[in-house]
């Protein structure tokens, strides 16, 4: 048994969603988006190195050397199935493994708003997944895949998940595929919509964007956008989400570029599903189902969150947010 397998056992008994080496502190476990020390001595450079060299093959060596980051799938005898990245920085190197679920999740169970069950029923179109590391992408997609292979199998539908678009060869396999009748699920590290569709015209060239317009506009199907947020006694997370649906207005913004309008279609879109995500965490907030300072934190227009604040210095942060000098607004 390799030696790293005994603190992935670890991290996957106290419910982590993630397990770290690195070099100069001890191991720590991610429990709901906060870093806990495992108890156990400083890492060198020497002992993480001897950690993660125990399940690499030369190929993950080969690439690690060349391009100082490799990814990697890994399935520890008596911890189960991790998604692991290995990367060197400042201080000699870094694991980050990424605990895989022993079941496949349930669409209806993660708290999302009913519109996604949709997202399982196209037949084609490009369908993305958005937020920062962490914030449950990977969850919902399979979640989704899995809605699909338990209603739709014996159709033989042509589903694609490509998984993060992050450069313009994969942006342009992603848009031909969707517009030959593939359904294309795919990820990006944006937070909300109008962003998202700013990214991936930018991931072409100049003389193409353009036409990456057209394809978004004509293929584009929705875009969910995702945070996690301690819940108010601090003992697990919930999902908030902005969602937009690609309805005729808004893809025709996006053939016009008009993406700088999109948050006023996603607030006037309520009727078939949309919702921005300061609407999302200030429900939440309202319900009393999550922290208020972290949704305070997370969102863009702080005034509506402002009286559930329970930590007054975070108020300063009004001053320095975009159009605070207008004052309060109503929700």
């Amino acid at each position: 048994m390799a030696r790293i397998d005994a603190f992935l056992r670890i991290g996957r008994e106290q419910g982590g969603s993630d397990i770290h080496f690195t070099v100069g502190q001890p191991p720590l476990v991610r429990l709901d988006g906060e870093l806990t020390p495992i108890k156990f001595r400083t890492l060198t450079l020497e002992e993480a190195e001897s950690l993660i060299s125990e399940i690499f093959s030369d190929y993950h060596k080969e690439q690690l050397e060349e391009k100082g980051t490799v990814d990697l799938s890994y399935t520890a005898p008596d911890a189960g199935r991790f998604r692991i990245n290995v990367c060197r920085h400042l201080r000699g190197l870094g694991i980050s493994c990424r605990v895989i679920p022993e079941e496949l999740p349930r669409l209806s169970d993660l708290g999302l708003p009913q519109v996604v069950q949709r997202f399982s029923s196209f037949n084609a179109g490009l369908v993305l997944v958005t937020g920062a590391t962490g914030t449950g992408k990977s969850t919902t997609l399979a979640a989704i895949i899995n809605e699909i292979n338990q209603t739709r199998l014996r159709q033989d539908p042509d589903v694609i998940l490509v998984g993060e678009l992050r450069d313009h060869e994969t942006v342009a396999l992603a848009l031909e595929a969707s517009e030959t009748g593939h359904l294309v699920f795919g990820t990006l590290h944006t937070r909300g919509a109008a962003q998202t569709i700013d990214r991936i015209v930018d991931a072409l060239p100049s003389e193409g964007q353009g036409q990456v317009r057209h394809s978004l506009a004509d293929n584009l199907k929705c875009v969910l956008s995702q945070e996690l947020v301690r819940v108010a006694d601090g003992r697990g997370r919930r999902v908030a989400a902005e969602i937009l649906v690609v309805t005729l207005a808004v893809s025709q913004l996006i053939r016009e570029g008009k993406t700088f309008q999109i948050p006023s279609s996603i607030t006037t879109g309520r009727r078939v599903g949309m919702q921005l995500m300061d609407q999302s965490l200030l429900a939440l907030v309202r319900a009393g189902d999550v922290d208020p300072d972290e949704a305070f934190l997370k969102a863009t227009d702080k005034w509506g969150f402002a009286p559930y604040v329970t930590r007054p210095e975070l108020l300063s942060l009004i001053t320095n947010t975009p159009g605070a000098e207008s004052g309060p607004k109503a929700a």
